[in-house]
């Protein structure tokens, strides 16, 4: 008898300690389980609206990390945009028209073409959508030259949808511009970078 009771004293503080560590295993789990959720949950791509909280295109572009959405408002934004080395997805509400200026910068100089002024250009992205956007040209190729262009690709692949393009060609009077384009796409060798499909 006191074989049995030794014996089961020792079951019961088997089985307890069984229970404290599967307890204690439970709890390690959850805790796992939250921070896994915690970290995709801190990884969700964001949404930045334009110009709720940023006031330019390119100001939301220069915050975004590759994956976030950028949301442009109804309105005219007359800048330049540059998009390099991020994937995003660009979405223009109705009414939303990316405006040309006089007087360009070439934005794809530093990717080795100083000749293309461009009002929203992607270089060395592997997926851009460009989405519900107006990019109005504002018949000012002839004081953009020697060439203007809405959207261009550089080493990039991406999606233009539902963009309306207009205004690319020379003022009423001025004559042929030297080029004017509403949309191109190019992989140049020095871009340092292979052919995207």
């Amino acid at each position: 008898p006191t074989v049995r009771m030794a014996s089961r004293r020792h079951a019961t503080k088997e089985r307890n300690s069984m229970k404290k560590l599967m307890i204690v295993r439970s709890k390690s789990a959850v805790a796992g389980l939250a921070f896994a959720l915690a970290a995709t949950v801190t990884s969700r791509a964001a949404v930045i609206y334009v110009p709720a909280d940023y006031t330019t295109i390119q100001a939301a572009v220069d915050a975004a990390a590759s994956g976030d959405e950028i949301r442009i408002a109804a309105g005219t934004y007359p800048e330049q945009v540059l998009i390099a080395s991020k994937n995003l997805k660009v979405v223009g509400e109705p009414g939303a028209v990316l405006e040309a200026i006089p007087g360009m910068a070439p934005t794809f100089a530093p990717y080795g073409n100083a000749n293309v002024k461009t009002l929203l250009g992607i270089a060395l992205c592997d997926d851009v959508t460009i989405q519900g956007l107006t990019v109005d040209g504002g018949q000012l190729a002839d004081f953009n030259p020697p060439e203007m262009v809405g959207i261009i690709f550089h080493g990039s692949s991406g999606r233009v949808e539902h963009c309306l393009f207009k205004g690319f060609r020379p003022s009423p009077g001025q004559g042929e511009a030297a080029g004017a384009g509403g949309l191109a796409a190019g992989n140049f060798q020095y871009l340092g970078r292979p052919p995207q499909d």
